[in-house]
């Protein structure tokens, strides 16, 4: 009966225990206070006669209570109050158990709303990865109520199955585990939590379940990995020494925004070069490996530059909604995928674009780190514009110095050459008069003349290329010079070839040597003739612009000249200027044109700009500053020579030159005094007071050169004119003075004229 007495109360529970403690104090309330105190004390009282039994209730040595019996016939015996004894043991542990159950229900409803109500998850979970608990807020973190979290395997959570492995193994090895990592919740978006879990294990040893909490880090991770991939991209800006070190710096951007765990599906950057007019917008996507180049001037051009010129973050939260620029078609063309949310992030060379098939894909945290995107995009376009900047300038200081090189060796060249050419053209001269129409030597000698005018133009053109020509610049109206030569450049191309003009009216007037000028054009057209072939076009075209990096206090008039030929490699179109680089068959060209257009365009303070696609053709852009107003205006025409009388003194080392040049000087009248160097001149000056003009080579073998013989000269004979020759004056180009100078080779109308025009203006 005992057990069975504490069995039943342990499980009535609350209300057994109630009904209880009302026969408890109305059986103290018949007591005198005597025998309660004697109760409380814990011992059993039998009032006279024996009709009633009272036997306390104890737990431990406390006294909570008393069992009692009463009769009205029955006298109770000592085993009666035996009996007694033992149930109220019974009792006693029954009512200790119930309140022990009472206490344990009320401290777990405590810890299940404590557990429920703490910031951070808690879960509990088998060995094998089957939900038993999570709290409120573990269910939050997850996104799923219990019941679907209870059908689901713990590993479905992970975004990495391998770090569930990771967890399991080190919770057998270790019996608990720290841990970050990602998790997936319901609605398919990737959470960081951060966390611990210990195992539970029986009085045996066995493994009962994992219990653990974890946070949402995500936010503090993001932040985290944000900033420290904004250092890697700073590193990567920091170490970029070419242009091409832009694209790792891209990379890391992309990656940037992957950690932060942006839901788009493309990324792209809009590049924008406002030197164009109007500005040319190039897509680039930004793919995981590398960019790659989408497409120029596609059909969102404007409303890119629509978003770059406001300067705003645009953000189109979903397309289906709301399509307010009617971007929805264009970008599903060159995406292909249905895109419903877009932001563009203006940044000064362009706009970074992110894609997303989910509709308001972008939060604000997400937009605020874009904007920080937004700065290392400003910082990395603007080191690409200085290496490109830095690279354009050692490209043009390496040309220079290879043309400064070469020049000298032209120049060396060019002097003693001209020398020579002089003298086979001067002996030719000589020939052909004295020949007969019919004499068939007179061929022969005109082949000679011929010939060495072909060379002499062959120096010419080493000299253009080196810029050691001499030129005599003048303001110069480019379109008319384009548009006197356009019939013989249209002869020049043939019939097949389609040749236009657009010239501007309002371009600016250059200050160049018209000569250098219809050079330019005409190697430029004759390499676009090549270029196409059978068929195509060649277009002209002038304007007003300026070359990138220039001073804005310079203007400059551009010609451009368009082919629609096979267009060149970009391997190819780096060393297209480079003296005797030809892309032409053996014999085909001699590679000079170009370098000369580049030597003739550096001469004149100029830029030259190309580009070109294969298969698609070329233009070449030649940049030349506007003439300056105070530029001085060309020199009247020379008269026509009459015989002189007055006498000449030459100075020339070169024995056989100075002999045809005195020969050709007398045949016109002229007295000629001769001397092969500067101490020989002066020598002839104390007996020859009536020298008219002193006729100089500018290099000279021995002793001072023409210029310092000169400026000696006037010293002793103040008044009479220099007349200067050579075949390359570089060296002396600034000591010359205008309009007093002859150019090697020399033909004797040429020699005769000038020797007459300045004695006459002096």
């Amino acid at each position: 009966p005992g057990e069975s007495i504490s069995g039943q109360v342990f499980q009535t529970g609350r209300a057994q225990l109630s009904t209880a403690a009302k026969l408890l104090r109305s059986a103290m309330e018949t007591m005198t206070p005597e025998n309660q105190e004697l109760l409380l004390e814990g011992t059993a009282y039998t009032p006279q006669p024996a009709s009633n039994l009272c036997v306390p209730l104890r737990v431990g040595n406390r006294t909570i209570g008393t069992l009692t019996v009463s009769s009205s016939v029955a006298i109770y015996t000592e085993d009666d109050l035996s009996l007694l004894e033992a149930m109220a043991g019974q009792v006693s542990r029954a009512v200790a158990n119930a309140q022990a159950f009472e206490a344990h229900v009320e401290s777990e409803a405590k810890y299940r709303a404590l557990v429920d109500n703490l910031p951070v998850a808690i879960s509990e979970t088998t060995p094998v990865g089957k939900v038993l608990f999570f709290n409120d807020a573990g269910l939050a973190i997850n996104g799923y109520s219990f019941e679907e979290l209870s059908s689901l395997a713990a590993e479905e959570l992970y975004i990495d199955p391998t770090d569930r492995q990771r967890l399991s193994d080190a919770l057998r090895q270790e019996g608990h585990c720290g841990y970050e990592f990602q998790i997936r919740r319901k609605d398919g978006r990737a959470v960081w939590i951060r966390g611990a879990t210990r195992v539970i294990r029986n009085a045996d040893g066995d493994i009962l379940s994992y219990l653990g909490y974890h946070e949402d880090i995500t936010e503090e991770y993001q932040q985290r990995e944000g900033e420290r991939s904004l250092r890697r991209i700073r590193e990567l800006i920091g170490a970029m020494e070419q242009a091409g070190d832009i694209q790792p710096v891209l990379v890391a951007v992309r990656q940037a925004l992957q950690q932060r765990g942006l839901p788009f599906e493309a990324c792209g950057i809009n590049v924008i070069d406002d030197i164009t007019d109007p500005p040319t917008v190039r897509f680039n996507s930004m793919l995981e490996d590398g960019i790659a180049f989408h497409t120029e001037g596609h059909r969102g051009s404007d409303i890119v530059l629509e978003f770059w010129r406001s300067g705003q973050v645009q953000y189109r939260r979903d397309l289906w909604q709301d399509d307010p620029h009617n971007e929805r078609e264009t970008i599903e063309e060159i995406m292909d995928r249905s895109i419903r949310s877009i932001v563009d992030i203006p940044f000064a060379y362009g706009t970074l674009a992110l894609n997303s098939e989910t509709p308001n894909a972008f939060g604000e945290g997400d937009l605020a780190f874009l904007m920080t995107i937004q700065g290392v995009l400003d910082e990395s376009f603007r080191r690409l514009r200085d290496l490109q900047a830095l690279n354009r300038k050692e490209e043009e200081l390496r040309r220079a110095q290879k043309m400064e090189a070469i020049g000298h060796l032209a120049g060396g060249i060019a002097h003693d050459f001209n020398n020579m050419l002089t003298l086979v053209t001067g002996h030719a001269s000589f020939l052909l008069e004295g020949l007969a129409v019919h004499d068939e030597r007179r061929d022969e000698a005109l082949t000679i003349h011929e010939a060495a005018d072909r060379c002499a133009k062959m120096v010419q053109q080493l000299l253009a290329f080196s810029a050691r020509q001499i030129a005599a610049p003048a303001t110069t109206d480019i379109n008319a010079v384009i548009d006197e030569s356009s019939k013989l450049l249209q002869r020049l191309i043939g019939e097949n070839i389609k040749f236009d003009l657009n010239l501007d009216p309002t371009a600016g007037a250059i200050y160049i040597d018209r000569g250098q000028l219809e050079q330019i054009v005409l190697n430029l057209v004759i390499n676009g003739r090549d270029a196409i072939g059978d068929n195509g076009a060649i277009r002209i075209a002038t304007a007003n612009g300026a070359p990138p990096d220039a001073s804005p206090a310079v203007g400059y008039t551009v010609i451009a000249v368009t082919d629609t030929g096979k267009g060149m490699a970009p391997e190819v179109v780096e060393q297209i200027f480079d003296p005797f680089f030809t892309t032409k068959e053996p014999g085909q060209g001699t590679g000079l044109g170009l370098s000369t257009v580049y030597g003739i365009v550096r001469q004149n303070e100029g830029h030259i700009a190309v580009e070109s696609t294969l298969d698609k053709g070329t233009t070449f852009r030649i940049y030349l500053p506007h003439s300056d107003a105070a530029a001085v205006a060309a020199d009247d025409e020379p008269t026509r020579p009459q015989p002189g009388r007055e006498t000449v003194l030459i100075v020339e080392d070169e024995r056989a030159l100075l002999r045809m040049a005195r020969r050709q000087l007398e045949r016109n009248g002229y007295t000629v005094l001769d001397a092969p160097d500067a101490s020989g001149a002066f020598a002839l000056l104390d007996d020859h007071p009536d020298i008219d003009l002193l006729l100089t080579d500018v290099v000279l073998a021995r002793g001072p050169n023409g210029p310092e013989l000169a400026r000696q000269f006037r010293q002793r004979r103040p008044g009479v004119p220099v007349l200067f020759m050579s075949g390359y004056t570089a060296e002396h180009h600034e000591e010359l003075e205008p309009g007093r100078f002859l150019p090697k080779p020399l033909t004797e109308s040429m020699l005769t004229a000038m020797v007459r025009t300045v004695i006459d203006r002096a």
